[in-house]
């Protein structure tokens, strides 16, 4: 991987979690749209994925790459967007968990996080 470019200053960092923290929301915000529209089948099958991303908050909050990132005085802010995807995280997941989808939302998790990495379930 060429041309990968260190973060150098708290402002570079800020705006790499600002513009991820977008995405995320664009994918939080369609699948809660799936909620309401009563699509436990999509939800089931999405959440695997918006799990992965709402991690990566957490990770670029300071659950990893600390020793590769510049000191940042946010971090109260990163701290309550975790948290803020984290809690809409959990009502989605207790949403699908209270669903005819449980199954597959269970099948879905192995498949994305066994099979899909080269390990059988």
């Amino acid at each position: 991987m060429e041309n990968l470019e260190k973060i150098n200053n708290e402002e570079e960092y800020k705006i790499l979690f600002e513009q991820y923290c977008f995405l995320v929301e664009q994918e939080m915000q369609k699948t809660e749209n799936d909620k309401s529209q009563k699509d436990h089948i999509r939800v089931a099958t999405t959440l695997p994925k918006l799990i992965s991303c709402v991690n990566v908050i957490g990770y670029l909050r300071g659950q990893y790459f600390l020793d590769f990132r510049p000191p940042v005085s946010f971090q109260d802010e990163l701290f309550l967007a975790e948290k803020e995807f984290e809690n809409r995280l959990s009502q989605l997941i207790d949403y699908v968990k209270n669903s005819e989808s449980v199954n597959l939302y269970e099948q879905t998790l192995k498949e994305y996080y066994l099979k899909f990495r080269g390990l059988d379930y």
